[in-house]
């Protein structure tokens, strides 16, 4: 289902969400809301992570998650079961949030309500970034370019292929391009 709104109780300790079938679930908070947390993405050499905000508990006891991937096409709140996909979830230390929890989670229900489109440079880790710290970044996508460019160098300089070189060349340029983008945008 998809939410059309969601407002804070007066005494913010839960919040009443409202879906376009304008059926309403009540999601209570507690020490966990408004955390990042994350799973492993899949068995990779990188270690990539997927990230999601921590919203609460429903009273039928389910847990609630914000997170933006690339099945979903946008961000979705969705239950803790269908973000975890049965892996170990654990807190996210690699963002400090300045933000506070309250801006966190309203930030991230206002992303699942403006739907913008899943992407490379609107990923996950964009998302709970941006809701966390008011800066939209990746480190995940910044380490994957820069392996990137990484295999481009040696690729460039290590061929006797010409055209292979020429690719190498290209993803040394792409990879660092993207890096460079990626922390330094806002």
């Amino acid at each position: 289902m998809e939410v059309k709104e969601f407002a804070f109780n007066k005494a913010k300790t839960h919040v009443i969400i409202i879906f376009e079938n304008n059926s309403t679930n009540v999601i209570f908070l507690n020490e966990m809301s408004g955390k990042i947390i994350c799973r492993s993405k899949i068995d990779s050499l990188l270690k990539l992570k997927h990230t999601g905000i921590y919203i609460g508990k429903d009273a039928n006891g389910n847990d609630w998650v914000v997170h933006n991937h690339y099945l979903n096409k946008v961000p979705k709140l969705d239950l803790f079961t269908i973000f975890s996909k049965g892996r170990t979830v654990e807190e996210y230390k690699k963002i400090a949030p300045s933000n506070s929890i309250f801006e966190i989670i309203e930030g991230s229900l206002m992303a699942v309500i403006k739907a913008k489109p899943y992407n490379i440079l609107n990923n996950c880790q964009h998302l709970v970034s941006k809701v966390a710290t008011g800066k939209s970044t990746s480190g995940d996508l910044q380490k994957t370019a820069l392996t990137v460019a990484f295999a481009g160098a040696i690729t460039a300089t290590a061929s006797k292929n010409k055209f292979v070189r020429a690719i190498g060349v290209l993803s040394l340029i792409t990879g660092l391009g993207v890096a460079i983008y990626d922390a330094n945008r806002n």
